[in-house]
């Protein structure tokens, strides 16, 4: 290696790409004239008798034994069959030739070459193949004939080698390389007659490549014709369900499936003409050729030659179709409509007027609980204002004038979340400005009071009902699902009328929509219901496995889910709950788990066990409502307990709490569940017809009511909550006997008066709407 690096005589030749391709594949055939011009400095020896012209191939048993131009030592003999390296001399066989140099060269000196920077460009040719008059010098030639054999194919192309570029060292050429060529002095390899029938034959296959391409060409006008009609149809197709809001843009797509079509057929079609003329200069040198094939005049040939040379180094036709039929409509996400009916808008910054706080709840106050209070910022236009920072102040003062401590944060789509801590009762006055104006409604009047009492509830019994069997406005037939909105509406499920009913907060009809079916916006006895903090109603689409979502006013906007077990579907989905992030939980009851959405309906996760072994961890979930922390409560039915989910996703395990049975703290099959907002949790006991209330610190049973009572006072208060108990990897608490008093019941007036409640929900104002499924009314207390 030291010795090849250390050249300095300027031997070299191609890279290692180039020299293995020389090896694998010969750029031409052996001569059968390439014999030295005597015995003594013959290249190959005298001996041809192993020649076989017919075959291309040759054997020789003499050696060179003599160089009288220097490029071989005179002292050098060579006793193989192949001639001699000019530089190892008798040690190695020359396997090619250096054009360059001049040189015959071995193995190892081509790889000299290779490593040597002067020389590694140098032309090297394989004596293994022809070598044409042109390529070696004279004095390697002697008694080399006239004719030189047609050499065999281009190594870079399919057709035969019929010249040669003497501008590029004699690079030997198929008809093809001319255009790498134009310009260049190029030879006639061979008889001048023999290259014009090749280059002929080369236009011939060229014809009917063409007439190929032509007919792919027309193939593929067509196809872009059926998928452009195609395209078409699905477009107007697509567009009539958008056409209120997509008119403009159904154009503009129709406008661009016609400009890609003009494009395409006109690429296409320029590439036919052109097709039609390379093919028509084709056929003119064919007739050239023709004319001239009694000529023996050599100008009148080279002429000849001259011009179909010319006419070969004109940039070819791309042999294959330049444009294609991909021409596909992307249909667009099913999400996208809800979108597009906001698309773009002003910004204009918020504007006092126009801004509000949303619901009535922020009316009213606990004392020494946090209060937060929900302002939706609005432009002049009376639009929601997307962007952040929109200069909002706030205050609230005690009823002994003590401003209390107020903190701000902004949300997504233009909400403000403002809170504070009360200490004292009595009326506070809250005001919330824009860039120092109070916004519509401020100041307001805040009542502050002590937590609600739910043995007095217990004590006295509902308010009033509404409903009432039937199918008129305002009756009910096994309803299920009740939530109450930001606007303080009620909304019930109305299950087996196939439809959602809304009342005000004394029970009077105010709307309905959906009726019987499986299309969007109608119902196959629905069941969960609730809303997100953009007071939009989600609705668990229970039989016909789906969660549907409709604006305030009952307008459809989306739908996901179909039965199935992978994640996504559903197998009769019951309840439906959302947090403040407007995540959709499921209570995916039959496949005996709980699967968290997005609130466009894609999956986040899922808990509990969905095969059939292990289906006992959640077995058919009803009711959901998360906690303040973030954390996911669930009403594990056919298990009669409650399960509370962490929030953290890391988390896979379960707290339970409760078993089966009728003292206080124990359920049977509880269904709805909500938290009201002093933090307590009110549970649907449905088949021991009671709701149960439990602080949500501790999960203590404070209070029933409802139902026929096993106390004296309506519930009695355990002195501690059991240590919860590890089952497997889930967590469960059973309130033991002795921590209820077990005295003679004492009946009061509201005793049974609950038929299997499904649901409930806590208003603004603190009213509790509970849904009495066996009497087919909503009771409030």
């Amino acid at each position: 290696m030291d010795e090849m690096e250390s050249l300095t005589d300027g031997t070299a030749t191609t890279s290692s790409e180039h020299f293995n391709l020389q090896m694998q594949s010969s750029v031409f055939e052996t001569p059968p004239s390439m014999l030295a011009r005597n015995d003594s400095y013959s290249i190959w020896g005298n001996n041809t008798a192993g020649w076989d012209s017919g075959l291309g191939q040759f054997e020789s048993t003499h050696s060179v034994a003599s160089d009288p131009s220097g490029l071989f030592s005179p002292s050098r003999g060579c006793t193989s069959s192949l001639p001699s390296c000019a530089s190892c001399g008798d040690e190695a066989h020359a396997t090619h030739f250096c054009s360059d140099c001049k040189d015959l060269l071995c193995i190892v000196c081509v790889e000299a070459h290779q490593r040597v920077r002067v020389t590694r460009d140098h032309k090297v040719i394989p004596l293994t193949s022809t070598v044409p008059k042109a390529v070696l010098p004279a004095f390697l030639m002697g008694g080399m004939e006239d004719t030189v054999p047609v050499s065999s194919l281009c190594p870079h192309h399919e057709g035969k080698l019929v010249a040669l570029c003497e501008w590029c060292k004699c690079l030997p050429l198929c008809s093809t390389c001319f255009p790498e060529h134009m310009g260049h002095k190029i030879t006639p390899l061979g008889n001048v007659k023999g290259v014009l029938a090749a280059i002929v034959a080369d236009s011939r296959e060229e014809e009917k490549k063409c007439d190929e391409v032509e007919g792919e060409i027309g193939r593929m006008m067509e196809r872009v014709d059926s998928s452009v009609q195609g395209v078409a149809s699905e477009v107007r197709s697509v567009m009539h369900l958008h056409v209120c809001a997509l008119e403009e843009r159904k154009r503009d797509l129709l406008a661009l499936i016609e400009t890609t079509r003009v494009s395409k057929m006109n690429g296409l079609k320029s590439q036919s003409e052109a097709m039609a003329l390379h093919k028509s200069r084709l056929q003119q040198m064919g007739i050239m050729v023709d004319g001239v094939k009694e000529e023996d005049d050599m100008g009148t040939l080279t002429a000849i030659f001259d011009k179909l040379v010319q006419m070969y180094s004109m940039p070819r036709v791309t042999r294959h179709s330049t444009e294609s039929d991909s021409i596909k409509f992307i249909v667009p996400d099913p999400n996208l409509l809800p979108k597009l009916r906001g698309l773009g808008g002003l910004e204009s910054g918020a504007c006092a007027t126009n801004t509000q706080i949303l619901g009535e709840g922020y009316r009213r106050a606990i004392r020494e609980r946090h209060t937060t209070v929900t302002i939706q910022m609005r432009d002049a236009c009376n639009q929601v204002c997307r962007s952040k920072s929109q200069q909002v102040g706030g205050s609230v003062i005690g009823p002994n004038g003590t401003p209390l401590d107020v903190t701000l944060s902004e949300r997504d789509n233009g909400l403000v979340v403002l809170s504070y801590l009360p200490i004292h009762d009595g009326m506070h006055t809250l005001t919330v400005t824009v860039r120092g104006m109070p916004i519509s409604g401020c100041p307001v009047q805040v009542e502050v009071r002590r937590g609600r009492n739910y043995e007095e509830i217990s004590a006295h019994g509902e308010l009033f009902s509404f409903g009432g069997e039937g199918t008129g406005d305002g009756q009910l037939c096994r309803p299920w699902g009740i939530c109450c909105d930001m606007t303080g509406r009620i909304l019930v499920a109305d299950r087996s009328n196939n439809r959602i009913q809304m009342f005000d907060k004394d029970g009077n009809f105010l709307s309905k929509f959906g009726t019987a079916g499986t299309r969007a916006g109608q119902f196959d006895r629905p069941a969960g219901i609730t809303t997100n903090t953009l007071n939009q109603i989600i609705v668990a689409d229970k039989d016909n496995h789906r969660i549907q979502v409709f604006d305030q006013d009952g307008t459809f906007i989306l739908k996901f889910g179909e039965r199935g077990r992978p994640v996504g579907l559903f197998n009769y989905p019951w309840g439906v709950a959302t947090n403040n992030l407007n995540h959709i939980a499921v209570s995916d009851t039959r496949n005996h788990r709980v699967q968290i959405f997005t609130s466009m309906g894609q999956f986040i996760r899922k808990c509990g066990f969905d095969s059939a072994h292990f289906y006992k961890h959640l077995d058919s979930p009803r009711g959901l409502c998360y906690l303040p922390d973030g954390q996911l409560l669930i009403t594990d039915f056919n298990n009669h307990r409650l399960a509370v989910l962490s929030s953290s996703r890391s988390s896979p395990d379960m707290k339970c709490y409760g078993s089966e049975g009728d003292a206080e703290g124990l359920f049977c099959r509880p269904q709805g569940v909500k938290i009201d907002p002093e933090g307590h949790i009110l549970v649907c006991d449905s088949r021991n017809n009671r709701v149960q209330i439990f602080c949500g610190e501790d999960m203590r049973c404070v209070a029933s009511f409802g139902g026929a009572s096993k106390t004296t006072n309506g519930f009695a208060m355990p002195t501690e909550l059991p240590t919860p108990l590890m089952v497997g990897s889930t967590n469960t608490s059973l309130p033991p006997p002795s921590l209820f008093n077990a005295q003679t019941p004492k009946i009061r007036p509201n005793e049974n008066l609950l038929d299997r409640p499904t649901d409930v929900c806590v208003s603004s104002e603190g009213r509790i709407y509970v849904v009495d499924f066996g009497n087919n009314c909503i009771r409030v207390f």
